[in-house]
């Protein structure tokens, strides 16, 4: 019997998502609203099983120090790179063994 119950209540949040894609898409505003896999879900048991929770401060603090790692990284090989461009070719080639170019 509950889980009749359940099903029942599923098929009601259904139902209401359904109606609210309807209602949406009637006023013909910006995106068109449709049905996913997630239409049986509450706003609320969406929330909890797929957004992330709330981290202690030592993992933001860690995520940030990466973040800031990686962009230092990326500006110092841009500036190889660009050191590198504009550097030139170089004057003197000579081959040692040869006594030729390169």
């Amino acid at each position: 019997m509950q889980m009749l119950r359940r099903r029942s209540g599923v098929f009601q949040i259904f139902k209401q998502t359904v109606e609210r894609c309807e209602r949406h898409n009637a006023k013909k505003k910006g995106h068109i609203a449709g049905l996913t896999c997630f239409a049986d879900l509450t706003s609320e048991e969406f929330t909890a099983r797929f957004h992330p929770i709330e981290y202690p401060p030592w993992v933001y603090e860690k995520m940030r120090e990466e973040r800031e790692r990686k962009a230092l990284r990326y500006a110092r090989e841009e500036r190889e790179r660009e050191a590198l461009r504009y550097a030139g070719p170089p004057e003197d080639l000579t081959c040692f063994g040869c006594g030729g170019p390169y």
